[in-house]
């Protein structure tokens, strides 16, 4: 399960632009080609409410693809050491 949460623009047609917020969440599947690499699906739903003179919202549904990487714990904290 994916879930996001943010600010997000609106363009209505006729209105000046606006800022809004937008939730969002679906379920997924990652397929592991590899120890540290993956291959996703999502399926997501997306709310949108804008805010300012336009009191409109907008819904969308989306399926995605993508590849993700996953970094090692050990490597990683080696990298982002503090200094």
């Amino acid at each position: 399960m994916e879930t996001n949460a943010g600010l997000n623009g609106f363009n209505v047609s006729g209105r000046n632009p606006q800022t809004g917020v937008v939730v969002g969440f679906g379920p997924g599947y990652a397929l592991f080609v590899s120890d540290n690499v993956a291959l996703e699906l999502t399926g997501k739903y997306r709310y949108g409410l804008a805010g300012g003179d336009i009191n409109t919202f907008q819904q969308t549904l989306s399926l995605n693809v993508g590849v993700q990487i996953y970094l090692d714990k050990e490597k990683a904290k080696s990298v982002f050491k503090p200094k």
